[in-house]
């Protein structure tokens, strides 16, 4: 994480959530509890919302995560359309 430093005050704390979220997300998915992952997205994208757009506060690498996750969560869901 050294070289993650950086940005605007407060994005750390943005940051260090969406990489616990992505890592989360990579667990309940070898073990198969996707009902568990439902529940991480919702506070991610209230509090990150239009900044995952962007890609100015968080590393590409996480955000690229994160969004398969999501994606994949969608297609497990047969919610193709989000």
């Amino acid at each position: 994480w050294p070289a993650r430093r950086g940005g605007p005050p407060g994005a750390s704390k943005k940051r260090a959530t969406l990489y616990v979220v992505s890592q989360l997300m990579k667990i309940y998915f070898k073990l198969n509890l996707l009902k568990l992952a439902q529940p991480l997205i919702r506070p991610v994208e209230a509090s990150a919302g239009k900044a995952l757009e962007s890609n100015s506060v968080f590393p590409v690498g996480d955000v690229v995560s994160y969004r398969f996750f999501v994606g994949r969560l969608r297609m497990f869901e047969d919610r193709y359309e989000e």
